[in-house]
């Protein structure tokens, strides 16, 4: 009994740790903008479909493929996003029914285009940047929960 309750409490806090760091990606970013961002997770799977495409597809190695997809994609993504999706509804008097709307609408563009582009469905072939055990999963998140903490 007691390998079971070790077990469901490894995956409960691999689990928790993933909703954690999305629960604080939203808050950093909802501070920020003042646009809660239903597109956060849309975001982040295109990121990773993008990996994969750079390490699998093309060879790239993980380390550059990461570095391409975290500094490049993922930055450069939330640029466009908040300049031309955001911004001129800030400026079109900011109501957050309109933010809401596009962000949904967002969400629905970007896991249409993944679905167009990759296929449907997940890959079994996928570039691991984050160690599978669970221990290795909440040392990573606490690092960028510290990263963020320090910055903000």
């Amino acid at each position: 009994m007691s390998s079971l309750t070790y077990d469901l409490t490894l995956a409960g806090l691999s689990v928790g740790s993933a909703a954690a760091l999305t629960g604080i990606g939203l808050i950093v970013t909802y501070r920020a903008t003042g646009v809660l961002n239903f597109a956060h997770g849309a975001i982040a799977m295109v990121c990773a479909y993008v990996l994969r495409q750079c390490v699998v597809e093309w060879g790239w190695p993980l380390w550059l493929g990461a570095a391409v997809t975290l500094l490049v994609l993922a930055p450069g993504l939330g640029v466009v996003l908040e300049r031309f999706v955001f911004r001129p509804l800030a400026v079109l008097g900011g109501d957050p029914a309109q933010t809401l709307v596009a962000s949904i609408g967002v969400f629905v563009l970007l896991v249409g285009g993944a679905a167009l582009l990759w296929g449907q469905g997940a890959r079994a072939d996928a570039p691991v940047l984050v160690p599978d055990e669970p221990w290795g999963q909440l040392a990573v998140v606490l690092v960028l929960a510290a990263g963020v903490a320090a910055v903000v």
